[in-house]
């Protein structure tokens, strides 16, 4: 059985408890990680380990996550080579919506609005005017 990896998507072999887990997940029942990673280091790096997924009725405009879908991610690493556009640097890299997902769902899931930041420059564009969390929150 190969599996991709939630944060990097490497295709990898789970352990027969990932499994378990990820079955468990599926039907409702545990309280474990439902999401497949292929490494411990994923597993800290990724923005939505342990976050907890909401259903149909829960999610509205309101409540949607800022976190960038697994796929989306994927491919605006892949365009800037696994590399922050700011300074660089190669590792905790983010990917960030430059339109925000409550102004523009359907947009902010362009991958040309998205671009790859490390942690501490994606903190600095987070602390720019109109960019704040607080700004980004809907009203």
């Amino acid at each position: 059985l190969q599996v991709k990896c939630t944060y990097c998507g490497k295709w990898f072999n789970p352990k027969n408890n990932q499994v378990r887990h990820r079955i468990n997940a599926l039907n409702g029942k545990g309280e474990g990680e439902g999401r497949f990673y292929c490494s411990n280091e994923c597993k800290k790096l990724c923005p939505i380990y342990k976050k907890v997924k909401y259903s149909a009725e829960e999610t509205n405009t309101k409540n949607l996550s800022r976190e960038v879908q697994p796929e989306l991610r994927q491919m605006v690493f892949e365009r800037d080579e696994w590399t922050c556009i700011k300074c660089g640097e190669t590792v905790g890299l983010q990917c960030h919506h430059i339109e925000g997902i409550q102004w523009n769902p359907i947009e902010s899931a362009d991958i040309d609005m998205c671009v790859t930041f490390c942690v501490g420059c994606h903190g600095e564009a987070h602390r720019d005017e109109g960019c704040r969390y607080v700004d980004l929150q809907c009203k």
